[in-house]
């Protein structure tokens, strides 16, 4: 069954909240679709802005959807990490990412402190491993090797935030 927690009607039009997922930059924008149904036959579909109730035209690159797409708003390299505290360089509209450890294995905080394997701080994840971060932890990653003389390598996927079909 349809949830209808987020739709009304009154004056022939429907109305219920959606989201435009820009696909190339990630930026979430919440809308309200109204479907005018004074001509049932011709209905009409016009999208307001739910932050402000200025009418709004999404873009080519945009699609609407009950829920806000994830999408990937950009990838990281990190090769050769070794005993030198590393951070990410985070992309505009990233809200969520998937770090893949490729060698050897690491030690990482997301506090921002320095993580430093000899005084068992900080959190460790071995190699094959893979690990979501999100919000504020993203900025605050660090990230050294767990044996400085064997340097790690990681992949980091950026998204826009949470996936909209996760349970």
């Amino acid at each position: 069954m349809a949830d209808m927690s987020n739709f009304s009607f009154a004056d022939s039009k429907a109305r219920y909240q959606v989201y435009a997922t820009d696909t190339t930059s990630g930026q979430i924008t919440e809308l309200i679709r109204e479907l005018d149904l004074t001509d049932p036959l011709n209905p009409s579909v016009t999208y307001i802005k739910a932050s402000d109730g200025t009418s709004y035209t999404p873009a080519a690159t945009e699609v609407v959807y009950r829920r806000p797409q994830r999408v990937t708003v950009g990838q990281q390299s990190l090769a050769g990490v070794a005993g030198a505290v590393t951070t990410l360089t985070v992309p505009a509209n990233a809200k969520r990412a998937e770090v893949h450890v490729w060698t050897n294995d690491i030690a990482y905080t997301v506090d921002g402190t320095d993580p430093d394997p000899a005084n068992k701080t900080g959190r460790r994840s071995n190699n094959g491993a893979t690990f979501e971060l999100e919000g504020d932890d993203i900025n605050k990653f660090k990230v050294v090797a767990l044996d400085a003389t064997k340097a790690a390598d990681l992949w980091v996927e950026f998204f826009n935030g949470e996936d909209p079909f996760a349970v």
